[in-house]
């Protein structure tokens, strides 16, 4: 007995949960189907409903209110067709705003891109500088090399050697974590083409010059990789950044 009673609860429980849902749509629609009638038979509405049945060829009696009471399907097909056309659906906050996001989206673009082509054009200069710096020092510095007597250009070297360490300060400016413009400015700075490879040279020695030569055109290649890199901010220098 315990178990009947249980299961014809359990039964019951189950019709009431399938029939409230069923009631609450139906109500909701006689809510709506109320909200129209209020609303077409109000007397500022009543010319544009019968404008309506006019313009859906229905016979539009002159009292519309008759006109619900004896042909509801025609009354409730103008009344619907009005409800719907007057009754605008309510604003769209997105699409409101929708103009303000494209203009901020398209002057987000605009500065990108114009800060984009600043970078490039700045990492150009900045390499043509860089590439033009060591040249120049590059040949200051085998023409020293490749020539003996008091008419060594010696003061060609260290001017070109200035011009190039300001140039290689400029690019390390621009990128701080490019470690590899640091170590080509402590080669001109204390290494052996530095104020050493000027000094001491007590007669010509080709073993000097030849590591000279050679520690020159290692530089040489260095920096113009770097003006390269400079070109191309996009690029991942990694080889740039390493120790």
């Amino acid at each position: 007995m315990g178990r009947g009673r249980a299961g014809r609860a359990a039964i019951l429980l189950c019709l009431t949960a399938l029939v409230q849902p069923a009631s609450a749509i139906a109500a909701s629609a006689d809510a709506d189907e109320d909200a129209k009638a209020v609303f077409c038979l109000a007397g500022a509405q009543r010319q544009p409903l019968r404008d309506a049945g006019k313009a859906l060829d229905l016979a539009v009696p002159p009292d519309v209110t008759n006109w619900r009471r004896d042909r509801p399907a025609e009354f409730d097909r103008a009344c619907s067709a009005l409800y719907r056309a007057v009754k605008a659906p309510p604003p769209n906050p997105f699409a409101d705003a929708l103009p303000f996001l494209t203009a901020l989206l398209g002057a987000v673009l605009a500065f990108a891109a114009a800060t984009w082509r600043e970078r490039v054009m700045r990492g150009r200069q900045v390499g043509d500088a860089l590439r033009t710096a060591v040249i120049d020092f590059h040949d200051a510095a085998r023409a020293y090399l490749d020539s003996w007597g008091a008419n060594r250009p010696e003061a060609a070297v260290r001017t070109a050697r200035g011009k190039l360490v300001t140039q290689l300060a400029v690019a390390h400016t621009d990128h701080p974590r490019w470690t590899k413009l640091r170590g080509l400015r402590d080669q001109l700075a204390a290494g052996p083409l530095g104020d050493r490879l000027t000094a001491g040279w007590a007669g010509p020695d080709d073993q000097r010059t030849a590591a000279l030569v050679a520690a020159l055109d290692a530089l040489r290649d260095d920096v113009l990789l770097v003006a390269r890199a400079l070109g191309r901010p996009l690029r991942r220098q990694s080889a740039l950044k390493a120790t």
